[in-house]
Order: C-alpha cells, then sequence, then structure tokens
C-alpha cells in the first residue's frame, strides 16, 4: 500500500509538488492526468525514493520513502528473488520480470516440474535400493496384490517439488503462502509419519485414524484462528458513494462467494442464532467451524480417492488450476470488479503457489 500524506517539493521558490495526499491499494491500478509541470514525475520519483520531498510523508506499507528508503523498497516486492535486485547493477536481461504475477506462476509450474520429473526418477530408484515398499491391505481387489513392494513415499517428490519453487519465486511475507506453506508441510509430516509406520514398523494400518483426526483439525483450527485475528486477511467491500464517488473499505468478513445466491455472497453471519456482541462471537465461531470442516473433509477426501493408481495427482491438479485461476482473479481489483466478486488484496499470490503445486503433480 502507498500513503502520501500532504508531500511538497520545493526548487527555491517555485513549487514542484503542493501539498497532495492520496493512497494506493496493493492490486489498484492509478495513473496522475495533468499538464506538463503539473509534479506527475517529482511524484513519482519521491514515491520510487529517487527524490527527497521538501516535507510531507511516503509510505510504503507503513514505511517512510524518506526516512528509510532501503527497507521501503524491500517492502515493496519481499521475496527470494531479491537476489535480483542486489545484482540490479549487473543489468541482467529479463529481471524485471519476476516483478509480474504471471511469469512468476510460469516459471515456478516449470522448475516444480522439471524438480518432479528429473528429481523424482533419482528418489524413486533410491527408495528402490532401500526397498522401501507398500504394504497392501488384501481388500480382494482384482489385481491389487501386484503392487505389493512398490515404492512408497512418493509424496516426497511432490512436497520437494512445490516447496522448492515457491520459496523461490513466491512472496514469502503474504499471509496465505505462509499459510500455504504451514499446511504443507503439516500435511506432510502427517504423510510421512503415517508410511513410516507403515513400512518400517511393519504396521499396515499406519497413523490411526483419530491421530490423524486430531491432526488435521489442529491444523484447520490454526488456519480458522488466523483468519479471524490476522489484520492481513481482508476484503475491499463498497460501503457508500458520496458525490457519485465509491468509497470502499477493507474489513474483516465472514463472506465466502457461492452461485446462485444474491451477489454470489453468502455471510456466515446469517448463521448466527444471536445479534449484537455475541453475534460477532458466534459469527465468527461458526466461520472458524467451517474452515475446520473444509480442511479436514478435503484432506480425507484426497487421501481416499489416491487410490491404486494416484488419482489423487490427476484430480487435485484440475482443482488446483481452477483455485489459482479464481484467487489471481480475486487479487485483482480490476478482474474482481468486472466479474462482480470479492476483492480479496494480495490472494492472487496464491496462483504462484498454485502453479507449483499443479507442475508438481502433473511431474510425478
Amino acid at each position: 500500500m502507498i500513503q502520501i500524506e500532504n508531500l511538497v517539493k520545493k526548487y527555491g521558490d517555485k513549487t514542484a509538488v503542493g501539498g497532495i495526499t492520496f493512497s494506493v491499494e496493493e492490486g489498484e491500478i492509478v495513473g496522475f492526468l495533468g499538464p506538463n509541470g503539473a509534479g506527475k514525475t517529482t511524484t513519482m520519483s519521491i514515491i520510487t525514493g529517487c527524490l527527497s520531498a521538501t516535507s510531507g510523508k511516503a509510505l510504503i506499507n507503513g514505511i517512510d520513502i524518506l526516512e528509510n528508503p532501503i527497507e521501503a523498497k524491500r517492502q515493496s516486492k519481499k521475496m527470494i528473488y531479491h537476489l535480483f535486485e542486489l545484482l540490479k547493477d549487473y543489468d541482467i536481461p529479463g529481471q524485471g520480470l519476476l516483478h509480474y504475477l504471471s511469469f512468476r506462476a510460469i516459471v515456478a509450474f516449470t522448475t516444480a516440474l522439471l524438480i518432479s520429473i528429473i528429481a523424482g526418477k533419482k528418489i524413486i530408484r533410491w527408495i528402490q535400493r532401500k526397498q522401501i515398499g507398500e504394504e497392501i491391505r488384501d481388500l480382494g481387489l482384482e489385481g491389487q496384490m501386484q503392487k505389493k513392494g512398490t515404492p512408497t513415499m512418493g509424496g516426497i517428490i511432490i512436497f520437494l517439488s512445490i516447496i522448492i519453487p515457491v520459496l523461490l519465486f513466491a512472496r514469502l511475507d503474504n499471509i496465505y503462502i505462509f499459510l500455504l506453506l504451514i499446511s504443507t508441510i503439516w500435511f506432510f509430516l502427517i504423510g510421512f509419519a503415517d508410511d513410516y509406520i507403515k513400512v518400517f514398523r511393519k504396521n499396515k494400518e499406519g497413523m490411526s485414524p483419530k491421530m490423524k483426526l486430531a491432526a488435521q483439525t489442529l491444523l484447520g483450527l490454526a488456519i480458522g484462528l488466523t483468519v479471524c485475528f490476522s489484520d492481513q486477511i481482508v476484503v475491499r467491500e463498497e460501503v457508500a458513494v458520496e458525490h457519485g464517488v465509491e468509497k470502499h473499505d477493507m474489513v474483516k468478513s465472514t463472506k465466502t462467494t457461492i452461485p446462485f445466491i444474491k451477489d454470489h455472497e453468502f455471510d456466515y453471519k446469517w448463521l448466527s442464532p444471536v445479534k449484537g456482541t455475541w453475534g460477532w462471537y458466534a459469527k465468527w465461531a461458526i466461520y472458524v467451524l467451517m474452515i475446520v470442516i473444509v480442511v479436514t473433509a478435503c484432506s480425507n477426501g484426497v487421501n481416499l480417492t489416491d487410490g491404486l493408481d494416484g488419482l489423487a495427482t490427476g484430480s487435485s491438479a484440475i482443482v488446483g488450476i481452477v483455485l489459482g485461476i479464481f484467487a489471481w482473479l480475486s487479487g485483482n481489483v480490476v478482474n474482481a470488479g468486472y466479474l462482480n466478486i470479492m476483492y480479496i488484496p494480495d490472494s492472487g499470490e496464491i496462483g504462484v503457489f498454485m502453479a507449483a503445486f499443479v507442475g508438481a503433480l502433473i511431474g510425478f
């Protein structure tokens, strides 16, 4: 977010910028209009730290560009690809492309695909050499026992193929990327523990269903509480129209997008049996509970779908593509307004994660 407050720039007795104030939310596309000499270039030079102001404030994500220009610039593009920022003096061709969400999504997909294909073969050979094979429960299915001894723990391939591109190309200061990384690591540990018990302890039942459900519920609760209390997870709502100009505000919301209802938005506060202060607690309790249900249901749904021939990867890839597209659209104020869906600031970054996710699954 960019905030400009009473910004003034003078050259001797001449005023180039005369006390302007405005703000730009992340994802917004704006432009300066005015005649020559109006101060457009001067203002942009101050915002980018190329020029100092006479007075006033220029803030990027709360950091004053005038007082702390280095940190303010970092706030505008925090991610591992800061390596290119450190090498900017060498004028590496194409380094500016990393600031584009679509480019980073493509690179993340390609990197995940290559890691999954190239490293996957080596990991499978290593697993075969160690004779780490699947213990099959005899359910009487045709051809089922032919899978006995098939290398297991293939989730390691998918895990590495997702994590590495995300760490390289996604914004790690983004709350949604943070939650997705935590969720990926958490479920990887659950799956690893389950396979470890099956393979090394020779217990074909694996981790107990109660233990799995408890671990899934714990993660769902952590995500739900983060959504409830984090000031980085907000939606942009139209709250008023003054003098023909729409006024918007960033708010905490329990709304979700559901087709076939008014404005495609369902608010969980409608399910609250009480109003007032207790109604606020009730709506968020319902919202957090719903998040827990979705997390546990999706986790077990994927587990059940993961049949003898790896059915989970194909169906999950399709889901990942759809979620990535929706997240990208919701994270762009223009697209969200055009499609009449909620604008969720910073959610577009989920598209980078989903691109890596899909690439890892296809490669696997």
